[in-house]
């Protein structure tokens, strides 16, 4: 909880909807977290690879990749495809709001699918490995998706993937950050 509220300082994002930080969160054991800072257009690439990084040879299963746009959650569940990876997304292919509550509502259940969605979907939600993108300067919605981290039974995992260079100074201070500029 120490680099999100540093990140909050930064940034002035502490008016973002955040996950409450219970006792048993404040330190999370067996915790990963990695920062790789992207050239713009090279997200996707990063997040495949990043996904691999996170997975490990383990299941698919409380893993969440969290965007900031629609339009990024659309491409890479196609791209989760193309590997033969199931996705579970909240985005309707058409746009549809009712299929999108419909969606949102099973998001979760016996699913041991990656699960992709915006930020604005996952809220109120918590998943112990998460790969977030951050594309662009908006640091409510970073906030809010770096504080949906909970606590893994087999640990638990935060790895971002950043082309927005205004948080680049942030994620050096992470343990594990990657300049692929």
């Amino acid at each position: 909880t120490g680099l999100l509220a540093d990140f909050g300082e930064r940034y002035q994002a502490g008016q973002a909807d955040v996950a409450p930080v219970l006792p048993a969160q404040q330190e999370i054991p067996m915790l990963t977290l990695r920062w790789r800072q992207v050239t713009p257009g090279h997200e996707l690439a990063a997040i495949l690879e990043e996904l691999d990084e996170v997975v490990k040879g383990g299941t698919y299963s409380d893993l969440g990749i969290l965007t900031s746009t629609r339009i990024e959650t659309k491409k890479i569940e196609r791209a989760l495809k193309l590997r033969g990876i199931k996705p579970a997304s909240t985005v309707a292919d058409d746009g549809d709001k009712g299929v999108e509550r419909m969606l949102k509502r099973y998001f979760f259940q016996g699913r041991e699918k990656v699960k992709v969605t915006p930020v604005p979907n996952f809220k109120g939600r918590e998943i112990s490995r998460a790969i977030v993108l951050l594309s662009g300067p908006n640091a409510a919605t970073a906030y809010t998706a770096l504080s949906r981290l909970s606590v893994g039974d087999f640990g638990s995992s935060l790895s971002v993937i950043s082309s927005e260079p205004s948080f680049e100074s942030f994620g050096r201070t992470w343990p594990h950050f990657f300049d692929e500029v």
